[in-house]
């Protein structure tokens, strides 16, 4: 402000410009808190003057300390405006409710009320409409519950605002709540609490790419307890079974059709076909893996199962990522499982020629 050519007085207007992103851990109780954006002084009608920034990061508090200082004093210019129809009889046609008060202004007086009122349907179908925009991104499927109570008549020329807050996340489902208010910020549409599912989310699953010493680490200790769980888990399974060799025993009918697939496979590089599985011989009753990567490859793998979706969505992976997806969205898989597929799986390549 030291700098800033806007002199503020009481009374004058000031705009934020806000952009906020939270992270919910429960109902109202925040994981995380980010709110940064430009404030203007506003001069002379619609002149605007940048005179300050704010830049707010909070972690695991109960309530957003901004949003509640700005709105003991401030409008909220996001909602849309509803202006209901100055004529009731086209509604009173597609509703089949011919009500009189909402259609004579005789009728209308005789039970006391100044002039004839809004349907309340159309008040509830409008104010849906605008939270099915803004909330759901415009996707009645994502409804999961919408509770309301009329708490006031609105009458034809109202101009109705919208008013809409994101409070939390409960079960994986978003909560909203709001009002409907007039111009004279008259509440006349209570929204209680109201249950969205998140937009849908597809979740791909890269493949391992190159290793390194520690892979993974820095996300482990960063991550929340059951993350960790999940790698603690994987980890004790990979240590407690850790062969530094593999025996493969060809024995009986089913061993003997498989050795006569696996010792017969082919393989072509670069257009000159051998056999897939060179050690293997046609005659062999064993044969011995040896690895001394048990645990690398699956670091990736388990690095990327952290992101464990919530309901029905879509996911695929490529390579170690296939095996990824199957243990953490799919769950068609354990993630001990999946260590030991993505084991014997590594194994092909390193016997190869």
């Amino acid at each position: 402000m030291e700098n800033s050519p806007a002199k503020l007085t009481a009374g004058s207007t000031v705009e934020f410009v806000l952009d906020t992103r939270c992270r919910f851990r429960s109902d109202g109780y925040y994981a995380s808190v980010s709110i940064a954006g430009p404030v203007f002084a506003v001069l002379d009608g619609d002149k605007r003057v940048h005179i300050a920034n704010v830049d707010y990061q909070a972690a695991d508090v109960n309530g957003n300390a901004v949003a509640a200082y700005l709105a003991k004093s401030s409008v909220d210019q996001r909602s849309g405006i509803l202006r209901p129809i100055w004529s009731a009889g086209e509604y009173a046609r597609v509703s089949g409710d011919y009500n009189p008060i909402h259609l004579s202004s005789q009728i209308a007086s005789y039970v006391g009320l100044s002039r004839p009122i809004v349907h309340g349907m159309w008040v509830s179908a409008a104010t849906r409409a605008v939270v099915e925009r803004y909330a759901a991104g415009g996707d009645p499927a994502r409804f999961r519950s919408f509770k309301t109570e009329f708490v006031g008549m609105v009458f034809p020329g109202d101009a109705l605002d919208v008013e809409l807050s994101h409070v939390g996340m409960k079960d994986g489902f978003m909560l909203f709540e709001g009002r409907t208010v007039n111009q004279h910020q008259r509440c006349c549409f209570d929204l209680s609490r109201q249950r969205l599912s998140k937009p849908k989310t597809a979740y791909l699953f890269t493949g391992q790419g190159a290793q390194f010493v520690d892979m993974g680490m820095d996300l482990y200790a960063k991550s929340p307890c059951l993350p960790r769980n999940v790698w603690d888990r994987a980890e004790k399974h990979m240590f407690d079974n850790n062969p530094k060799k593999f025996h493969v025993h060809f024995g009986g009918a089913a061993g003997k059709k498989c050795l006569a697939i696996i010792s017969t496979c082919p393989s072509e590089i670069q257009g000159a076909s051998s056999q897939l599985f060179a050690r293997i011989v046609p005659k062999a009753t064993k044969f011995t893996y040896y690895s001394d990567q048990w645990a690398t490859g699956m670091q990736r793998s388990l690095r990327t199962a952290y992101s464990t979706g919530t309901g029905a969505c879509a996911f695929a992976g490529h390579s170690l990522g296939e095996l990824c997806s199957l243990a953490a969205i799919g769950k068609i898989v354990s993630v001990e499982a999946a260590v030991e597929l993505a084991f014997f799986r590594g194994l092909i390549p390193t016997h190869i020629g």
